[in-house]
């Protein structure tokens, strides 16, 4: 394994989950020795989205508002979602959008 030290840092900030689109270098086999998983990210914001969807919108509301340098408006911003392979994240977020009234 490559990224030994990621499992490392892991290990000693005492985090549970190791979040990256590198899966292949992170094998089960060898993470579950240490009580340490690795999950896609967007596995990993359709988890916390479910878990706790209103605090995880309001953190997109407010990504989208303040964004500056560029600006970029819900449209902009879901397709950088999935121009970063977070398919499940920016549809969750667009239907969030679309059944919210604020």
């Amino acid at each position: 394994m490559d990224d030994v030290h990621v499992v490392r840092a892991a290990i000693a900030a005492g985090a549970g989950t190791i979040v990256t689109y590198n899966l292949k270098d992170f094998p089960d086999s060898v993470l579950r020795q240490f009580g340490v998983t690795a999950r896609h990210p967007d596995a990993f914001l359709l988890e916390l989205a479910s878990s706790r969807s209103q605090v995880v919108f309001d953190a997109l509301k407010v990504l989208v508002s303040e964004k500056r340098h560029p600006p970029r408006g819900w449209g902009e911003e879901l397709d950088a979602l999935r121009n970063n392979r977070l398919y499940g994240f920016a549809s969750w977020a667009e239907a969030i959008l679309a059944s919210d009234d604020s």
